[in-house]
């Protein structure tokens, strides 16, 4: 497979299993479906793909970046008050098939249920790193 066939594969996974994943802020937390953007350089080349689930109190933004210089996955929530990243996946951490993605859908499930908080997930992902470099 050369570049360009597993770039469009990853991207191609994000968008069919953010749909499917995600899907549950729909049915449970009644967000309105989500608006589906991307950001196409001049090139043609699309550098971020990125789902924005809207809601009464707050907005969940779901987005991936590929190009060079971007971090990768994140999970944003945009309320009037603040904006906080809970949940990230640098690209270099990510496969093809985004299998990650499930793991993230059941961290954005049990913060909803406020079972974690922002700091705890921040830990979390340190406890990683380290555990990768060891």
């Amino acid at each position: 497979m050369n570049y360009q066939e597993e770039y469009d594969l990853k991207r191609n996974n994000f968008v069919e299993k953010t749909k499917k994943y995600f899907d549950f802020l729909l049915s449970e937390y009644k967000y309105n479906n989500p608006i589906y953007n991307n950001y196409i350089q001049e090139n043609g080349f699309i550098t971020r793909d990125t789902f924005t689930y809207q809601g009464t109190e707050s907005n969940i933004i779901i987005s991936n970046s590929y190009h060079p210089v971007d971090y990768g996955f994140a999970i944003t929530i945009v309320s009037s008050v603040k904006e906080e990243i809970i949940y990230y996946k640098l690209k270099e951490e990510q496969d093809v098939e985004q299998s990650y993605l499930t793991e993230a859908a059941n961290f954005l499930k049990n913060y909803l249920k406020g079972k974690v908080s922002a700091w705890l997930c921040h830990q979390i992902e340190l406890i990683r790193k380290v555990k990768k470099l060891s």
